[in-house]
């Protein structure tokens, strides 16, 4: 792999199935997972006290991870899971090589299961932004992968599949045995962005769900369904 490429690092390979050629060559996924981390931060939050509370009081804290994407109107923005979109007071993303930068605000989208986050398009550029995938449903079965301790200097992939499409109304909703509840990018041995985890599913932490890339790429289109708060919302300074 040359560079900050997202090249798949089998081309050398013979083995014409590009996943298990990642499974089968240690290097070459270690060398991919070391690129991918470069599209992935960490996000820390703090949950706002409730009103009747003493509003000096410490909020509870909230971890999980944000995607760098090519935004389909130009440019690139960061993208994690809708527990941030609520009642968060302030928030930082980090990286294992840089110091904590505050969010400016934080956009639901959609119906408030994945969230935009506001930074500055300086900082977004020392990240490798992921293209979107396919506008198309995932299928059943699909394989994919994400990376995990992308916050280390040895990240690593981590293999999983599409188990299933949710019904009506939440066809946008995929399970996964991918349970990184919180923003995690699931991710195409090509290194195309499939979609984002947003929560475990309640009665089972070994199913993930995640929204989509073709429901991402309509959300943040100006045309897309608005987010529904109605508004950004704005971390305290």
């Amino acid at each position: 792999m040359v560079g900050l490429s997202l090249s798949p690092p089998w081309a050398a390979l013979s083995d014409n199935d590009p996943l298990q050629a990642l499974q089968l060559d240690q290097q070459a996924a270690s060398r991919f997972a070391t690129t991918l981390a470069r599209s992935i931060v960490i996000v820390d939050g703090e949950v706002a006290p409730p009103p009747w509370a003493d509003q000096r009081m410490p909020g509870a804290k909230v971890s999980g991870l944000a995607v760098v994407v090519r935004h389909p109107e130009g440019g690139s923005t960061l993208i994690t899971g809708g527990v941030f979109g609520a009642n968060i007071r302030r928030a930082t993303i980090r990286t294992v090589t840089k110091a904590p930068v505050p969010i400016r605000k934080i956009h639901p989208l959609g119906d408030g299961g994945l969230c935009e986050l506001e930074v500055s398009q300086d900082v977004l550029r020392d990240f490798i932004p992921l293209s979107l995938g396919a506008a198309e449903p995932l299928q059943r079965g699909m394989p994919t992968l994400t990376v995990s301790a992308p916050e280390t200097d040895k990240p690593n992939l981590f293999f999983g599949v599409i188990l299933n499409r949710l019904p009506p109304p939440l066809e946008h909703v995929y399970a996964t045995d991918i349970t990184f509840p919180h923003g995690a990018a699931l991710i195409s041995a090509d290194g195309a962005l499939m979609a984002i985890t947003f929560r475990n599913q309640p009665n089972d932490d070994n199913i993930g769900w995640a929204i989509g890339v073709e429901t991402l790429d309509a959300w943040l289109r100006p045309e897309g369904p608005p987010a529904n708060s109605g508004k950004a919302t704005l971390p305290a300074e």
